[in-house]
């Protein structure tokens, strides 16, 4: 066998992450930052600053106490961090220490996502209008069990791109026409080290 020669090549495709699966030929019509933020292949980071607005209604506090969103607050600084998983991706928001996390999986319907807080599963959809993502909520579980339209949350949320940077625009009504539950604006940068690695 020694005038035989072997030869071995390696070649590294990324692998299609939970959004573009999901987006299929939709993927394409998002601008890059939007893509960039959603095409995290292992753990990555993304900062930035977000303005939060919440409902003063006594129930409206007690939703967002049981879903732990963060506080009312001005320019509060944000980093974001995402851990892609072999099932899905973990979304940790860390609002100046004030973590709200949730786990994102594949829904079984095209240009749709699940999102999983606690105890609630969503179902989202993902809809491309103007360069811009929208994510309203479709379908939801409490502890397993499915809820019925009048008892889920509306969602007016999407994601965009203003002056080169990644937008968010997150809004929560609370079921039955209790009213505005919460908001969280802003924007999202990649963290210097991964931006570099995002060069190469």
């Amino acid at each position: 066998m020694s005038n035989r020669s072997a030869t071995t090549a390696m070649n590294e495709t990324a692998l299609a992450t939970l959004f573009q699966s999901s987006l299929a030929d939709q993927w394409e019509a998002l601008p890059p930052a939007i893509r960039n933020l959603h095409s995290v292949q292992d753990t990555e980071s993304f900062s930035g600053t977000a303005s939060i607005f919440r409902g003063k209604s006594l129930f409206t506090h007690f939703l967002g106490w049981v879903f732990r969103f963060p506080p009312a607050g001005d320019e509060v600084p944000v980093t974001v961090t995402i851990t892609r998983t072999e099932a899905g991706e973990t979304w940790e928001r860390n609002f100046d220490g004030h973590i709200l996390s949730s786990y994102c999986m594949p829904a079984s319907t095209p240009h749709r996502y699940q999102e999983r807080f606690g105890l609630f599963k969503g179902e989202l959809d993902l809809l491309v209008e103007n360069e811009c993502l929208r994510l309203p909520v479709t379908r939801g579980w409490f502890a397993g069990l499915p809820l019925p339209r009048l008892l889920l949350p509306r969602s007016e949320s999407s994601e965009y791109v203003h002056n080169g940077d990644f937008r968010f625009d997150i809004t929560l009504s609370a079921p039955l026409g209790v009213g505005f539950l919460v908001r969280y604006c802003g924007y999202l940068r990649p963290d210097p080290g991964e931006a570099l690695l995002s060069e190469k």
